[in-house]
C-alpha cells in the first residue's frame, strides 16, 4: 500500500517521523465517448436535417464541433448543443445511453 512520512516537532523539540498507510486515490470517471460517426448514425432524419440547416450560432457551433472531433463526449456540452437543434430531453437521454464497442472504435 502506498504512503508516506510524516514529520512531527513536538513542543517539547522532539522530532517523530512515522510512516502513514494511504489509499490510492480512486481512478478518474471514464470519459464516455463515441465516435462522431455512431452518433450521426442514432440520429433520426429530422434530426440530421436539423442540424445540418440550422442557422443559429448554436448550432453551427455544434456543427463546427461534430466536424472536427473524430468523437463525441457523451458526458460534456452535448445535452444543451442537442436542445439547441431542437432535441426535446427524453430524446436527448437516449442519444447520450452508454456507448457500445462498436461505437466507441474509429473505423
Amino acid at each position: 500500500m502506498a504512503g508516506q512520512y510524516v514529520t512531527t516537532v513536538h513542543p517539547s523539540g522532539h522530532v517523530e517521523t512515522v510512516w502513514t498507510e494511504m489509499d490510492p486515490p480512486p481512478p478518474p470517471p471514464p470519459i464516455r465517448q463515441i465516435t462522431t460517426q455512431a452518433f450521426y448514425r442514432r440520429l433520426t432524419p429530422v434530426e440530421r436535417k436539423a442540424l445540418r440547416t440550422g442557422t443559429s450560432d448554436e448550432v453551427a457551433d455544434f456543427r463546427d464541433d461534430l466536424q472536427r472531433s473524430p468523437f463525441v463526449n457523451l458526458d460534456g456540452q452535448i445535452a444543451s448543443q442537442l436542445q439547441s437543434v431542437g432535441t426535446q430531453p427524453p430524446r436527448i437521454v437516449e442519444l447520450l445511453i452508454d456507448g457500445v464497442e462498436a461505437e466507441t472504435q474509429p473505423g
